[in-house]
């Protein structure tokens, strides 16, 4: 008689597995750890934070900004116009606009000469 292959282990009883069972809780055990000492960081950080400390911990996480003092707005960066160039776009602006208004009240009476004509037609037709 042939000997049959040895079967795979069904799912249940590898999860029940004392050696998986061991290797789980050490993954746990690990993560634990580490969200422990994560937690240890930005508590300190918070605890700067209330004291008004302006020096960030080296392992701050990057994503939570140093919030401005009570009362002062925060600096804009480097992305300001120099006064020539706002004068330049103040300037194309009131020219932009200027057509607008031309554009529009052109509009208003061609149809305000159009509007009599119209009435008139309708008038003398009927």
């Amino acid at each position: 008689m042939a000997r049959r292959a040895a079967r795979p282990r069904s799912l249940p009883s590898l999860l029940q597995s004392p050696e998986f069972v061991r290797l789980a809780l050490t993954g746990v055990e690990q993560e634990i750890e580490q969200t422990r000492e994560r937690l240890a960081k930005l508590q300190a950080y918070a605890a700067q934070l209330r004291a008004g400390a302006r020096v960030a911990p080296a392992a701050a996480p990057a994503a939570v900004p140093a919030a401005p003092a009570k009362g002062k707005k925060a600096k804009r960066g480097s992305n300001r116009l120099s006064p020539e160039a706002r004068k330049a776009l103040s300037e194309r602006m009131r020219r932009k606009w200027a057509e607008f208004r031309q554009a529009k009240a052109e509009a208003a009476a061609q149809a305000k000469s159009k509007a009599p004509k119209k009435a008139a037609k309708a008038a003398s037709g009927a």
